[in-house]
């Protein structure tokens, strides 16, 4: 009887030990993921299209010690855009189109760059949106 009482007060204690490393570990992963913070996003229509307005940006200051991503969703019902980010001496390019939507993740690294500007250039005939979101990793 008593071994019976010992063998299952050993497996509750592995049991223990065995949930406690996996929680540590699942803790680490999750200190990596991602964590959204702000975003912004821009609609056009092509009977609301001015000149002056065909090309719209923003830019967004860096924390040099703080990872980024900046996730991009874009899609056209008509016309093209071309969106442009640069951070730092890196740019990235992409063209949109009624069959080219944009789903993208920019990484940048701490202390690759001070700022994020983003630049979205239109057609007159151009109808789609935007959005752009920013994630941090804690």
């Amino acid at each position: 009887m008593m071994k019976r009482s010992e063998r299952a007060i050993a497996g509750l204690i592995s049991l223990g030990l065995l949930l406690g490393l996996s929680a540590c570990g699942r803790a680490s992963e999750e200190a990596e993921e991602f964590v959204s913070r702000q975003a912004f996003e821009y609609h056009f229509y092509p009977e609301e299209y001015e000149e002056e307005y065909s090309s719209v940006g923003r830019t967004l200051p860096l924390d040099g010690e703080t990872d980024y991503q900046f996730r991009i969703e874009a899609e056209c019902a008509s016309g093209t855009m071309e969106i442009r980010i640069t951070c730092g001496t890196e740019e990235q390019i992409y063209m949109v189109s009624p069959s080219e939507p944009c789903r993208e993740t920019v990484s940048v690294e701490p202390g690759a760059a001070e700022e994020a500007q983003f630049d979205i250039e239109i057609q007159p005939d151009t109808e789609g949106g935007v959005r752009v979101e920013v994630l941090t990793c804690p």
